[in-house]
């Protein structure tokens, strides 16, 4: 679920390429999480990126690799649950 308002993701959804760069908005685009989680992520260092000026700006790369990161964990929590 995005935070974004309907106005940005109709500005930012089609700049959101998968290639090169992001700058945040298009990463929580890209990855569906909320914008704040997505920061969360970024500050505790779980997302990998470089700061020009004041702006983060992440790779796309970088974000493909921690959604298959994280995607893997929640298959390893549905297995876990069906064995319940």
């Amino acid at each position: 679920m995005s935070f974004l308002t309907q106005k940005e993701l109709e500005r930012y959804r089609p700049t959101v390429t998968g290639i090169g760069w992001a700058n945040t908005k298009q990463a929580a685009i890209y990855t569906g999480l909320a914008h704040r989680e997505l920061c969360a992520f970024l500050d505790a260092g779980e997302i990998k990126f470089s700061r020009i000026g004041q702006k983060r700006r992440i790779r796309y790369a970088e974000l493909d690799r921690f959604m298959a990161e994280h995607e893997a964990e929640a298959v390893d929590v549905a297995a876990l649950i069906e064995g319940f």
